[in-house]
């Protein structure tokens, strides 16, 4: 509901040109409801299989959970620039709040959560301090995975500028700002290049293990 919300809002604010200090705002409120989505999701995965006996490998159902989620976010790209060049900006926008109500009910009716049991022994601050202090031991004082987070905000600035910023940039060069059709084209290039990578690793991995077998 935050994501919805939070798009619905961006809607609003094209609409009423807000000022950027409300976009600013807005953002982080988009980018809150996208970390209660992303990992919650995942979470309910992992505890739903668990709880019902399953013996396979998480690693081969989250990669297929990411193939999808990729050909879906190329699939999406290309249709919102369409859309947006036949209609307005804003009309994605709208298709996306019904998309995630629809989701939202979809997921209160089905996803039941199972094997999940909240753990309340400890307080919020003390919890959240016990995480910081095992990310921070596993991972800032561990090199290998110190120097992937250092280098983490580099390499997803990259793709998050190339799918969110360049569009106007990349119009203009080809002469036509109106040309969302274009846009959306470059952004799902970026969502196939994230596709592949994702199909890719999987692949590598099965073969990895094929090779352990022989």
């Amino acid at each position: 509901m935050t994501l919805a919300g939070s798009t619905y809002l961006y809607f609003l604010l094209w609409q009423l040109s807000a000022p950027f200090l409300w976009w600013a705002v807005v953002s982080v409120l988009l980018g809150l409801g996208f970390t209660f989505f992303s990992g919650a999701v995942e979470a309910w995965l992992v505890d739903a299989l668990r709880f019902t006996g399953y013996e396979g490998g998480l690693e081969t159902v989250l990669g297929r959970g990411q193939m999808v989620s990729g050909a879906a976010m190329l699939a999406g790209s290309v249709a919102g620039g369409v859309i947006a060049q036949a209609t307005n900006l804003g009309v994605p926008f709208l298709i996306r709040v019904g998309v995630l109500l629809a989701m939202f009910v979809v997921a209160f009716l089905l996803m039941h959560d199972v094997g999940f049991t909240p753990e309340r022994s400890a307080h919020p601050l003390k919890a959240t301090r016990a995480v910081l202090d095992a990310s921070i031991e596993n991972g800032l004082k561990n090199p290998p995975v110190r120097y992937v987070m250092l280098a983490a905000p580099f390499s997803a600035g990259v793709g998050i500028y190339v799918f969110y910023a360049l569009q106007p940039y990349l119009l203009q060069l080809f002469g036509d700002p109106r040309a969302y059709s274009v846009a959306g084209l470059a952004a799902a290039i970026v969502a196939g290049r994230r596709w592949w990578a994702d199909g890719l690793h999987r692949v590598s991995g099965a073969s990895f293990a094929n090779a352990l077998r022989c």
